[in-house]
């Protein structure tokens, strides 16, 4: 059975308390926003940028792999989605996932939402590879 990074990264969102105290789990979801989406309260999107790729080798066998994935926490409060991320980046750091740059940090009339889009590397373990 193939094994799934996403599902992984969604898991610690979803499990961390904190972060559940802020945005409710319906509101949290894998590459796009869900129609039944409350955009007047905060949400978050886990978006894969690429499918896993190799990150260590040896004697021509792969060894580990590497995602990146891109948070993205919206809401009408800057505060509420500032505070979002941080606890997303804290529960991300306990399992070894770090941030990397690139992202967004905007407001957008049209939608009047803030947009705090952070991207963060995944790497799995040595001799952990069937993803």
């Amino acid at each position: 059975m193939t094994k799934d990074l996403l599902e992984v990264v969604y898991q610690i969102i979803v499990e961390d308390s904190t972060i559940l105290n802020f945005v409710e789990k319906g509101q949290i979801k894998a590459y796009a926003s869900s129609e039944n989406f409350d955009t007047s309260k905060p949400f978050v999107i886990i978006d894969p940028l690429g499918p896993p790729d190799s990150a260590a080798y040896a004697s021509n066998t792969e060894l580990s792999q590497r995602v990146i994935y891109q948070v993205n926490v919206e809401g009408p409060v800057r505060k509420d989605v500032k505070r979002i991320q941080q606890l997303i980046k804290m529960a991300f750091a306990k399992n070894k996932i770090r941030q990397i740059a690139g992202g967004l940090d905007e407001y957008f009339p049209e939608t009047k939402r803030y947009v705090d889009a952070r991207r963060y590397t995944v790497q799995t373990k040595l001799y952990d590879s069937g993803y």
